[in-house]
C-alpha cells in the first residue's frame, strides 16, 4: 500500500505529500503488528458491525419504498431493485 506514494517520491511528484503517506502507513504498519490478537478480533467485529450498519442506511436511501413504508406521488418514477 506504501509503495504508490513511495513511487510518487520518487519521481518527484508531491514528495512531501507522498512521504508523509508512506512513512503514515508504515507507522500504522507497525503500530498494527504489536497489537495484541485479542484487540485485532475486536476491531474486525466492531469494523464489520459498522459496514452493516452503513449497508442498512445505502439500502434505505436506495429503495425508498421499503424504507418508507408508503410511496408518495412524487416517489413513483424512482426505479427500485
Amino acid at each position: 500500500m506504501s509503495s504508490i506514494p513511495l513511487l510518487l517520491g520518487w519521481l518527484g511528484i508531491m514528495e512531501m505529500f507522498a512521504y508523509g503517506m508512506a512513512a503514515t502507513v508504515f507507522i500504522v504498519a507497525v503500530v498494527w503488528a504489536v497489537v495484541p490478537a485479542d484487540m485485532k478480533v475486536f476491531v474486525g467485529h466492531q469494523a464489520t458491525a459498522f459496514t452493516q450498519e452503513l449497508r442498512k442506511e445505502a439500502d434505505k436511501g436506495l429503495n425508498r419504498k421499503e424504507a418508507d413504508g408508503s410511496v408518495k406521488e412524487a416517489d413513483k418514477g424512482v426505479v427500485t431493485r
